[in-house]
């Protein structure tokens, strides 16, 4: 499709929006979903600026490629670890040369960094990503994420800076050119579309999914579901080159078991934040409901609803009598989105408590739409709970990585249901889940031995849930492979035939071995090794934690301001379905710091300053040139502390300054002693100034703070602050004898030992 899609260009700032079109199409062909996300980009301003862009993708994609069409040029993109990724993207921002970097922030969120884009320069991104869907009975559910929700808590928690942080914008409309091509049997099955208006039309064979002429609204995900008409999904098992001529092979199983639990002791945990607000409480509201009415007097269960705070119907498990029950459902019908903050831990915490009495090891059914930043802290509790974690997420921009990271760690299973989906279903397959009786033993023989199985170990499985499973062989696994699983009693096997998965061959470039990438993608996601997630990061060019996707473009004509470029963050278009968008999107669960400052936005909330993102230059200077921000006000409220403190108080004064102007760095001694430098480093430091009276001070002090970056404690630096001192150092002429005497400084005996460190030649 070529349709043009524009919408709004500038934020309610006036700013102008470098992200210009989106377009996403998709290719299904059994479970394997291939995607590519274009993004458009454009610098319609007079000054060079930097885009950044934190946006989702879906769990559990596997990134292929990375490419860039620049000013009509296509360059690709080369993984590396993220740390050199980093270092090479600041070099080239800081030389005045154009590059890209995407980063990983967590399972669902990434960040683009597209640095110097001149007046006029366009960029054209593609990502391409493959993921493997699940059969849920016979039901396939397709989504793709199109933007963040409000998430609770601070953005640390994710691991986020600043610069990555998204906001909402109520002016802002993003809207997507969606298409997606439906091939082979799948293309006769019954398809849905609950989130948007799509046309449907059959071509060829093939089931072809569009938008309209004017694309989607990007606040809600876009979602499509299959149905199969067959009683059960049939499994599948495929071989295919892998590197340095092994090959891999990839089952992917569908077991059938019937129900054999007689009771259950559940706990059902069910988001009442603000979050929640509207349709999703309502979808909530019958999901409980639809529980309790089901269950049976040998059952026990629990009610935990929980916002800022937690509270618990029952002080203990109950029985599912009709006095309880009816207790249970009094309660649901005046459950509203009236509780505060999403604090899905201590909720989740509380229910373990309750789970305590029962008398076997219970199971937890969470409703929410995981809007919360703790997901790595709450993933870690809950897998020490011992209780399995059945997940609903609700609403129109799930936080996947909170709902799927729960049910994988804990041997629980995961439903999505957005408006306009039949939440009854997903409630009934949950049911039977937990009625099932649990893995207990599993055995799978390949037609030839495994170097590797990943997993290593099945931990769980479900009837009529999609289970894959990989291996990595020495030669080619032609013939049967036989997956036998244990439910109890219960024993379901199954001889699967393995075909070729594609025509590669087995001397194919890198890029082409799709499998045995996905194969490597989920080994990393298996890895609690970060070194180990680097090097398959690395080997097999896959985007993770530990390794980020880089571009640089060496230019002729290179940006040589002295200030750098201008951050432009693109803001999200607010979440549908709201009762309240907040105009950033984090809200602040702590009090805010004394010296924070805040404005009224045009939509009568007060939010945050972000301090990325510059005010418009009309405003700027009418508004707020008038109030002095000075170095020597700001270091009179710091006397002494530790590197630590020097380091957020640098970043501190970075994001304060950078309000009014170009961002100011200490420039004089007097400036470092005030921020708390330790008194003895600075007499060495004035003793050496003393010494040869002609260094530039302004020189020196640039030159303490770029070997301070590589304290230990430098790690807390922000972007902009680390950026500035690299940019300020880069533009000394005549640094060598000025490093030599700093270093010497910090060696010193004479300094505290926090402050001194050897800095390596």
């Amino acid at each position: 499709m070529t349709t043009a899609l524009s919408y709004a260009l500038t934020t309610r700032l006036g700013v102008k929006i470098p992200l210009v079109k989106t377009s996403i199409q998709g290719e299904l062909r059994d479970t394997a979903l291939e995607t590519t996300v274009t993004q458009h980009y454009r610098n319609d301003e007079q000054e060079t600026i930097e885009a950044v862009y934190t946006f989702p993708l879906p769990v559990g994609a596997t990134l292929l490629s990375l490419e860039v069409n620049l000013n009509g040029e296509t360059l690709a993109g080369t993984v590396v670890a993220r740390a050199e990724a980093e270092a090479a993207y600041e070099d080239a921002i800081t030389d005045g040369d154009s590059a890209l970097m995407l980063q990983q922030i967590d399972e669902a969120l990434y960040t683009l960094n597209i640095g110097n884009l001149q007046p006029g320069d366009s960029a054209v991104i593609s990502i391409r990503y493959i993921q493997l869907l699940r059969w849920q009975q016979n039901s396939l559910r397709i989504m793709y994420p199109t933007t963040i929700g409000e998430r609770y808590g601070q953005p640390a928690q994710l691991g986020m800076q600043p610069h990555q942080v998204p906001g909402a914008d109520l002016w802002v409309e993003h809207r997507a050119e969606f298409s997606l091509e439906v091939i082979g049997q799948l293309a006769s099955c019954a398809t849905t579309c609950p989130s948007h208006s799509l046309v449907t039309r059959s071509e060829h064979g093939r089931l072809l999914i569009t938008s309209p002429t004017d694309g989607v609204a990007m606040d809600r995900d876009i979602v499509v579901c299959v149905e199969r008409k067959q009683s059960a999904a049939a499994s599948a098992g495929y071989f295919d080159p892998d590197l340095e001529g092994r090959w891999v092979g990839w089952l992917t199983v569908n077991p059938q078991v019937s129900h054999a639990v007689k009771h259950r002791n559940i706990t059902i945990v069910v988001d009442c934040s603000g979050s929640m607000g509207g349709i999703s409480n309502e979808q909530a509201r019958v999901a409980v409901r639809e529980i309790v009415e089901n269950l049976t007097p040998d059952d026990t269960f629990n009610i935990v609803r929980f916002g800022s705070d937690a509270t618990a119907l029952f002080p203990e498990a109950m029985p599912g009598s009709d006095k309880d029950k009816t207790k249970a459902l009094h309660l649901i019908a005046d459950m509203d989105a009236d509780m505060g903050g999403t604090e899905i831990g201590a909720a989740l915490e509380l229910a373990y408590t309750c789970a305590k009495g029962m008398r076997e090891p219970g199971d937890i059914l969470l409703i929410t739409d995981g809007q919360s930043s703790d997901v790595e802290s709450v993933i870690q509790n809950a897998e020490r709970s011992g209780c399995r974690h059945f997940t609903i997420g609700v609403g129109t921009a799930v936080a996947e990585d909170m709902v799927e990271g729960l049910a994988r760690a804990t041997g629980g299973a995961h439903e999505y249901v957005s408006p306009n989906e039949n939440m009854a279903e997903a409630i009934v397959r949950h049911v039977k889940r937990g009625y099932a009786a649990r893995l207990s033993n599993s055995q799978i023989t390949w037609p030839i031995k495994p170097e590797q199985s990943i997993p290593n170990i099945i931990t769980h499985a479900f009837s009529g849930d999609t289970l894959n499973l990989f291996a990595r062989f020495a030669s080619k696994p032609e013939g049967d492979a036989t997956v036998q699983l244990e439910f109890g009693e219960q024993t379901w096997s199954q001889n699967i035939q393995l075909s070729a998965y594609s025509d590669t061959a087995a001397d194919s470039p890198l890029q082409e071995l799709r499998l045995a990438r996905v194969c490597a993608a989920r080994q990393i996601q298996e890895t609690t090794d970060d070194t180990e997630k680097q090097h398959l990061g690395i080997r097999y060019q896959l985007q993770t934690n530990r390794t980020s996707y880089l571009l640089v473009a060496e230019r002729d004509d290179k940006d040589e301001t002295v200030d750098g470029p201008a951050l432009r963050k693109i803001p999200q278009m607010s979440k549908a379905n709201e009762w309240q968008i907040p105009d950033t999107l984090f809200k602040r669960s702590l009090a805010p710091e004394r010296d924070s400052m805040s404005i009224k936005s045009p939509s009568s909330h007060f939010a945050e300053i972000n301090c990325d993102v510059p005010m418009p230059t009309a405003t700027r200077h009418s508004k707020w040139l008038a109030r002095d921000v000075d170095l020597a006000t700001l270091r009179t409220l710091h006397a002494g502390g530790s590197p630590e403190m020097f380091s957020d108080r640098l970043n501190t004064l970075l994001r304060r300054t950078s309000l009014f102007s170009t961002p100011r760095l200490p420039t004089t001694l007097d400036d470092l002693q005030g921020m708390g430098v330790d008194s003895s480093l600075m007499l060495s430091l004035r003793a050496l100034h003393a010494r040869n009276p002609l260094w530039d001070e302004a020189e020196l002090v640039t030159v303490v703070l770029y070997l301070f970056m590589q304290h230990p404690a430098a790690t807390r630096l922000e972007r902009d602050a680390i950026r500035a001192i690299t940019r300020s150092y880069k533009r000394i002429n005549d640094k060598g004898s000025l490093e030599a005497a700093v270093k010497q400084c910090f060696e010193d005996q004479g300094v505290a030992d926090a402050w001194r460190w050897s800095v390596p030649a």
